[in-house]
């Protein structure tokens, strides 16, 4: 494979996610006004790079997918007889 997007973005992802969470309850409880706008903005950065990521893995597995079936069908094509190449 030529990229391994969801190994970056959901890692990336995560960690948004986590520190958005963290930092919003333990802001929350501590000062008792309500989740932080910096707390929702972490989080939904995170999830919106996890989506990323699912989407990039889809489109890298397509691809993938292409060039294995390109790959294939030049091996034919140089197997039969009579084929200018």
């Amino acid at each position: 494979m030529l990229f391994a997007p969801l190994r970056i973005f959901l890692t990336s992802g995560l960690i948004l996610l986590v520190i958005g969470i963290a930092y919003g309850l333990g802001a929350a409880l501590s000062l008792g006004r309500g989740v932080p706008v910096a707390a929702l903005f972490a989080g939904t950065a995170g999830g919106l790079l996890i989506m990323l990521g699912l989407i990039a893995d889809q489109l890298s597995q397509l691809r993938l997918a292409m060039l294995t079936a390109s790959a294939d069908r030049s091996r034919e094509n140089e197997r039969e007889p009579g084929h200018r190449g």
